[in-house]
């Protein structure tokens, strides 16, 4: 779980890590298989050395403890403009177990660069109760994409490795989690076909235990996608990103 100091306005996460902390001793069996499930990943050698282009995604070390622990990522460009408790509506209080915000969504509009699907999830904020399967999924997804650009660069080892951004996108970024949330979904709903299926939505949206927010929950303030950008700050808003390249290597 992560919870930056570094804006003022986060101080609304605060009262989860009370929550979070109560759990911590019920769930001490678990969290040492997590531990050493992350020794694992990170001796592997396969994320430490490689040269990123993007830096503010969750590793899979950070998967991996949002789903023993649950708890909230956020990236530290973000603001929080309204408390956790706010962000599920009270119908779905009991049911959701993950929350996760559109940051792009194509709804009339032409494909944009690095972004291959119709509607794609943010990576700067997700909210997560300890267990959740989508955790271990977007896991393996990442360390089988590795596999996979290694291979595609003539199985050059990781740390030799400068992936393009859509490499990134695709690998550890929200290309990927895209996906793998997809695929959850589909898993509680086999009518959903494409995320296109997903476009246009105005209101927050339970699927299974997964709460989708609107473009305006944790991506006000773009320039596309129906994000209110006129200055105002939506009554859907609940996080804004503020884009400030802090990930990015100069």
């Amino acid at each position: 779980m992560y919870l930056h100091e570094k804006h003022d306005s986060l101080s609304p996460l605060r009262q989860l890590l009370h929550h979070v902390s109560q759990r911590r001793y019920r769930n001490y069996a678990a969290v040492a298989v997590a531990l050493l499930l992350l020794s694992m990943v990170w001796l592997s050698g396969r994320l430490t050395t490689m040269h990123y282009p993007y830096r503010q995604t969750p590793t899979p070390s950070g998967y991996l403890v949002l789903g023993v622990q649950g708890g909230v990522y956020t990236d530290t460009d973000t603001v929080a403009l309204k408390p956790v408790d706010a962000w599920i509506p009270a119908a779905a209080r009991s049911r959701a177990r993950l929350v996760v915000g559109i940051e792009f969504d194509r709804r009339d509009g032409g494909p944009w660069a690095d972004i291959p699907h119709w509607l794609q999830f943010c990576q700067w904020t997700i909210a997560a109760a300890p267990g959740h399967p989508v955790f271990r999924r977007m896991v393996d997804r990442v360390l089988r994409s590795l596999d996979d650009l290694s291979a595609a660069h003539g199985g050059l080892p990781l740390e030799e490795l400068h992936p393009e951004s859509f490499e990134v996108m695709n690998s550890t970024g929200p290309a990927a989690w895209t996906d793998v949330v997809f695929e959850q979904l589909q898993e509680y709903n086999p009518l959903l076909n494409d995320t296109q299926d997903l476009s246009f939505m105005e209101e927050p949206t339970l699927i299974g235990d997964i709460l989708i927010l609107p473009i305006d929950g944790f991506g006000m303030g773009q320039d596309h996608s129906a994000s209110t950008n006129d200055g105002s700050v939506p009554e859907a808003a609940m996080m804004r990103h503020l884009f400030t390249g802090s990930w990015r290597d100069e």
